[in-house]
Parts: C-alpha cells; structure tokens; sequence
C-alpha cells in the first residue's frame, strides 16, 4: 500500500473548500429561516454533520503526513473542533426544536460559521 501524498494534499484541499463552502451557507440561515424554508436549514445542519465525520474518518489518510488527531489545525486540534462542533449542533437543534430561530440563527451565524471558517482556513495551511 503507497501513499500518493498529493492525493492525501488534494483531498485536504477539498475537505478546506468544504468547510468554508458551508460557513458561507451558514451565513445566510436567518433568510432561509424568516422564508420559512426550515427543510434547507435541517439539509445545511446534515451537511455540516456529515463534513464533520467525514473528516474523522478521513483522517487515517492523514497519519502519513504527519497529522495526529492531537496536531493544532488553525489554533485547535481535530478533537476540539469536534466537540465545539457537536456542542452548537446540539445547541441549535435544543432551539430549533423549542421554534427559538433567533437562536437557531446566532449560533449557526455566529459561533458554527466562524468556526468553521477557521477549521477549513487551518486546514488549507497544511497543504
């Protein structure tokens, strides 16, 4: 088994587009929101969802470049960012569910949106 280690580069490239492609869609929840387009904003919160286990289970490929779960990616390591993550997923969906969609829109906003700038921004200065 060989690595192509541009391969590996490409595929974190992509993983960064990702996260700043989302952060952007993110961004723009409130309008979604007040349209009453509640189905888009549960398909972004999926897609964040699934970019994020993507990552992990991705992240056995990125051993051979030296990246450790524990490596600091844009001031975090992999598992903060998980968790930070997960916490505003949780918190977002707790509002959704309470019909809180100021809430629901300052947190994906505010708090996921940035941080998922800065994860696709730290990833993109691997490669």
């Amino acid at each position: 088994f060989t690595v192509n280690k541009e391969e590996l580069f490409e595929k974190i490239r992509d993983m960064a587009g990702g996260f700043f492609s989302i952060a952007n869609r993110l961004e723009e929840l409130s309008i979604l929101l007040n349209e009453g387009k509640d189905e888009k904003v549960l398909d972004i919160l999926r897609e964040v969802l699934s970019m994020m286990q993507t990552l992990f289970l991705s992240h056995s490929l990125f051993l051979p470049l030296g990246i450790p779960l524990e490596y600091p990616v844009g001031g975090k390591t992999l598992v903060e960012y998980k968790n930070e993550v997960t916490s505003l997923l949780k918190g977002i969906v707790d509002a959704f569910e309470k019909k809180d969609m100021v809430e629901v829109s300052d947190l994906a906003e505010y708090e996921l949106s940035p941080l998922l700038l800065s994860l696709g921004n730290g990833l993109k200065d691997i490669v």
